[in-house]
């Protein structure tokens, strides 16, 4: 899947922060959550 390309799409000018945050965010309720 193309997630890294789809947040780019998404919030081109937030580029990396975005992508860094969402992921922290996903990974972490993942982790958690189990």
């Amino acid at each position: 899947m193309g997630a890294a390309e789809w947040m780019q799409a998404r919030s081109p000018e937030q580029s990396l922060t975005a992508r860094i945050v969402r992921w922290y965010s996903f990974l972490s309720a993942t982790l958690v959550g189990g």
